[in-house]
């Protein structure tokens, strides 16, 4: 009998992923489509409502401000819960933060209750998600592993801003936060398909703090105040591509199909991160690209030149973010894994928190949108040192 043929095609994906990835891939594929809608739009809804730009980066500061703080408390919880409870209870504060949103126009005070919720609702969610793939990635193909964690993430963007623009567009905002708290509550199904045996842990809330003056953590720490780059690629960056279209149907698709640009990029760098080319190699490369690309994006006014620019940033942020992330969770597997994703949640928070303080400053005195990609290329920089 003949053999079959075998293809030898590059790997992509895990060769062996098991059930609780598999679970935790479906679970995230829901949760993104419904952020995906959403996400792009909640500063311009923001901006929408009249607040500037100064005060939103204030809403930002207090989400990630009290981030830091929080999220230790997050980890104890889930140290003792496990991270599908976990998550199903930042699933539950995330509906409440839209709710927050939805509420705004009737008070203004509850843009700062939702700044708090937000907070909360990533101390619960984040440390679960990394937790939970820390511990079912496959030793040797985390990257693989979580590069088909991300792609999905952009797979589902292709579709979720345009869906969440026409929504905006045709029904307002509030039907579209309805939706996606709807979804958010869906995502969660996936996750107890199977029974989570659950190893507690604990977390003293000061031992991630500490880690800050450890020799070789504190070199990593650097390295991951550079995501006060992504706090503007998440809030400056759409607000910008709204000022020029004037219209979220737009806005939603250039960021859609610059997503498609991305999805590729993102299941090779997964692939190099675990063979043998060298995760630094392709971190520095990627990184010092993506600087440059964000002070280029300062001088783009034009719906093509916008979508460019949106598609070669994704690409090289992917491209960097993937190495970046499988290092840390390889780390994460070596040196206590609770441990490390709180205390990696915390730095970058503490990134974000820094980059809002720090443009509110600046943005009375100085172009907003120039400074702030200037300041996003000098900040992914800042991966390197890793």
């Amino acid at each position: 009998m003949a053999r079959p043929t075998r293809h030898h095609l590059p790997h992509f994906f895990s060769h062996h992923p098991t059930a609780q990835f598999e679970e935790l891939l479906a679970s995230v594929s829901i949760l993104e489509f419904a952020l995906a809608a959403v996400v792009l739009f909640e500063p311009i809804y923001l901006y929408t409502l009249g607040f500037s730009l100064v005060k939103i980066m204030g809403f930002y500061a207090v989400v990630y401000g009290a981030y830091v703080f929080l999220v230790p408390l997050g980890g104890k919880f889930l140290g003792r819960f496990g991270y599908e409870r976990t998550i199903l209870v930042a699933s539950l504060v995330y509906i409440c933060y839209y709710l927050a949103l939805f509420s705004i126009p009737a008070n203004s005070a509850f843009l700062w209750i939702a700044a708090v919720l937000f907070a909360i609702q990533k101390s619960f969610y984040w440390p679960a998600f990394h937790l939970d793939f820390v511990r079912n990635a496959q030793r040797g193909e985390v990257g693989r592993e979580f590069s088909a964690v991300w792609s999905v993430v952009q797979l589902v963007a292709i579709i979720g801003p345009i869906a969440g623009g026409a929504m905006v567009a045709f029904f307002g905002f509030q039907t579209l936060f309805i939706v996606v708290s709807v979804l958010i509550l869906t995502s969660n199904i996936p996750l107890f398909f199977t029974r989570e045996v659950n190893k507690r842990e604990k977390l003293d809330y000061g031992s991630t703090f500490s880690l800050l003056t450890d020799r070789v953590h504190g070199r990593r720490a650097i390295a991951y105040l550079g995501f006060g780059e992504e706090l503007i690629w998440m809030t400056l960056w759409p607000i910008f591509i709204f000022l020029i279209v004037q219209n979220t149907v737009e806005v939603g698709s250039i960021v859609a199909f610059a997503s498609l640009a991305a999805v590729v990029t993102t299941l090779v760098a997964g692939r190099l991160t675990d063979t043998r080319h060298h995760p630094k190699t392709i971190l520095s490369l990627t990184s010092v690209i993506l600087s440059a690309l964000w002070v280029l994006r300062a001088f783009l006014f034009a719906p093509l030149q916008l979508f460019l620019g949106d598609a070669l940033g994704r690409v090289f942020k992917n491209a960097s973010f993937v190495p970046l992330v499988a290092m840390t969770y390889e780390r994460a597997q070596k040196d206590g894994a609770l441990r490390m994703v709180v205390s990696f949640e915390q730095v970058l928070a503490i990134g974000k928190t820094l980059t809002a303080l720090l443009l509110m400053v600046l943005m009375p005195f100085v172009s907003p949108f120039v400074t702030a990609f200037i300041l996003a290329g000098f900040l992914s920089l800042l991966y390197l040192t890793l």
